[in-house]
């Protein structure tokens, strides 16, 4: 099912999850907050953009975002 937004929620989501699984790290947090600007309620966003944050040993930016997620 596609989005209000025609998929673009989705496509940000998929964008920051293929960063992150190529270690392109930055990229993948700017694609994560993108979709959570579009949908603050997207779990796999905060997910990925609090494993972003991890691995950038951004600690306290990740423990929010885990426990949104």
């Amino acid at each position: 099912m596609r989005d209000k937004d025609g998929g673009l929620i989705e496509s940000l989501r998929e964008l920051g999850k293929l960063a992150l699984m190529n270690g392109k790290l930055e990229a993948s947090v700017e694609e994560c907050k993108a979709a959570i600007r579009y949908d603050d309620a997207d779990f796999e966003a905060h997910l990925n953009l609090g494993i972003a944050y991890l691995n950038l040993k951004k600690y306290d930016q990740a423990e929010p975002e885990l426990v949104t997620a």
